[in-house]
């Protein structure tokens, strides 16, 4: 972008370039998307590496947690990535 341009918050969306807008769309947008917090069984599926018949039979067995409104199974993010990180080895040094 250019040195000398500068934006204030009065300046109306109109008096940019289009070259100016997308340099400041570029510079504000998130670098990576931002993660959902409730997830599907295939959102549980990519998350954990596990196929959606395993989170199914996990479903059944009551092994890992979700949460169920009518037929809709849902799971938290951080519920799913603590689960998956609950059953810590211990290394030989420990």
């Amino acid at each position: 972008m250019n040195e000398d341009f500068r934006v204030s918050d009065s300046m109306p969306i109109a008096a940019l370039s289009v070259k100016q807008f997308r340099e400041l769309f570029v510079i504000n947008s998130p670098n990576e998307p931002e993660k959902r917090n409730i997830l599907n069984k295939e959102e549980c599926s990519e998350l954990t590496g596990y196929s959606v018949y395993t989170i199914n039979k996990l479903i059944c067995d009551k092994q890992i947690p979700y949460y169920k409104n009518r037929s809709k199974v849902f799971f938290q993010r951080n519920e799913i990535e603590d689960w998956m990180l609950s059953n810590r080895v211990e290394t030989t040094k420990e």
